[in-house]
């Protein structure tokens, strides 16, 4: 997933296809990229450090 999600077919087909808890993905934050790991509760977190990714603007492609 790559990019904003604006329309509902969008957000679903994200839904469906996105990242599953457990992965991690590079995320791009305001002005840095962070590589993060999705928790059960749908929250990125730093894999480094552990702290909350609450600036998340995007999924980075591999």
């Amino acid at each position: 997933m790559n990019g904003d999600v604006t329309s509902p077919k969008e957000k679903i087909d994200a839904y469906v296809s996105g990242p599953q808890p457990g992965e991690t993905h590079w995320i791009q934050c305001n002005g840095y990229r962070y590589l993060g790991i999705l928790e059960e509760g749908g929250k990125w977190k730093c894999f480094a450090t552990g702290e909350e990714l609450n600036v998340a603007v995007k999924i980075l492609s591999d």
